[in-house]
């Protein structure tokens, strides 16, 4: 069971815009210390819909990387179904956990259009998934009933 005080992490970045990945070791080194249960990367912290999908992969891989003893759930939320589950295909190999965000540029997004999404997310993937519910930024709210409909899935 995944549970403790995560710290969804930022993604530092360099004046050119390049991703700073010695500061993400050192941001993780930091929240162990620290005494923190895991992190998020990817997530609203982590920028996500400014990374690439390859840069999201790359920042992954580098939490799971340095961490030593920290749960890692990825942030794999895209606007696009494929990329979603692109990255949450690979994110099911090296992290502990996926957290799965609203597709977040199509609107209006029917609840039999969000249970699509997710489905075809969930079915792609083993590993626990959470559901990132953030309608202030997505502009899309995960309904209560939504959520029973999914439920039918063991990774979530």
């Amino acid at each position: 069971m995944i549970q403790g005080v995560f710290t969804a992490i930022i993604t530092p970045f360099y004046k050119n815009l390049e991703i700073n990945y010695s500061l993400i070791e050192e941001l993780i080194k930091y929240q162990e210390k620290n005494g923190i249960s895991g992190l998020v990367p990817c997530g609203t912290n982590g920028e996500y819909p400014s990374l690439t999908v390859e840069e999201a992969k790359k920042v992954i891989k580098t939490v799971v990387n340095v961490k030593k003893n920290l749960t890692i759930i990825a942030g794999v939320g895209r606007a696009s179904l494929k990329e979603t589950i692109e990255l949450a295909k690979f994110s099911d190999g090296v992290s502990d956990a996926i957290m799965i965000g609203a597709p977040f540029y199509f609107k209006p997004v029917s609840e039999s259009g969000l249970y699509q999404f997710f489905s075809r997310v969930l079915e792609s993937i083993k590993c626990p998934s959470f559901l990132y519910n953030i309608p202030r930024f997505t502009g899309i709210s995960i309904t209560v009933e939504l959520i029973k409909k999914l439920s039918k899935f063991n990774n979530l």
